[in-house]
């Protein structure tokens, strides 16, 4: 009896590296900032912790550089592999519907608009800093404790509102979209558990992708 040669496809076969690298790049950065010397640590904080516009003594280089700066910190190492984990998740769905939206230009005699990666990389910067610009806004418009943020939630939501188009058009969004702001009321309500939560960083950083989703998936 002949025996199949055995089958050379590695145990995890990760055809999107571009999201996967991302992910690393986030836990390497709390991996630094969390066991570096206090210098370093506070450097990184002084330079990217999302902060009110308005905060006196901070040059506006600072405050502007913040608004993506903020996404590649976080608080824990939960935050962070709980916002990898969802970048990842949704990258993989928004990549396919990317890569579709090429492959039909072409089909038209159009150039796509930039490589899958770098549009993807792109629909994630937005997010963030839409997501922070929203929470700068939602600082200023409140009386509510204004201390600072950071965070890559604001990508991650933009790449869930691109997933959900990129699944099933306008009404996949809108129905992803309610089940979102449903989310975010529940973690809002449960701060006593969860610990204080920039949500108005998600909603902006999903209003960023759905704005973007129609051009770009």
């Amino acid at each position: 009896m002949s025996r199949k040669p055995m089958s050379n496809e590695p145990m995890f076969n990760i055809q999107e590296r571009v999201p996967m690298v991302l992910g690393g790049v986030l836990m390497a950065i709390h991996l630094v900032t969390s066991l570096a010397p206090g210098t370093l640590g506070v450097f990184a904080r002084t330079w990217a912790l999302l902060v009110p516009m308005d905060t006196q003594g901070l040059p506006m280089a600072r405050q502007l550089f913040s608004l993506l700066g903020a996404g590649f910190l976080h608080g824990s190492w939960t935050h962070v592999l709980l916002n990898t984990g969802m970048i990842v998740a949704f990258a993989v769905i928004t990549l396919r519907g990317i890569r579709a939206l090429g492959q039909s230009r072409r089909f038209s005699g159009r150039k796509p608009l930039a490589s899958p990666e770098v549009i993807f990389l792109v629909i994630f910067a937005l997010g963030v800093i839409g997501g922070n610009l929203f929470q700068w806004g939602w600082w200023a418009a409140t009386d509510v404790t204004r201390a600072a943020a950071l965070g890559a939630s604001g990508g991650g939501s933009a790449l869930f509102a691109t997933a959900a188009w990129a699944m099933g058009g306008r009404e996949k969004l809108i129905k992803f979209a309610g089940g979102w702001a449903l989310l975010n009321v529940i973690v809002v309500l449960g701060a006593a558990i969860f610990g204080p939560v920039a949500w108005p960083a998600h909603i902006g950083g999903f209003v960023v992708g759905a704005m973007l989703a129609p051009y770009l998936v």
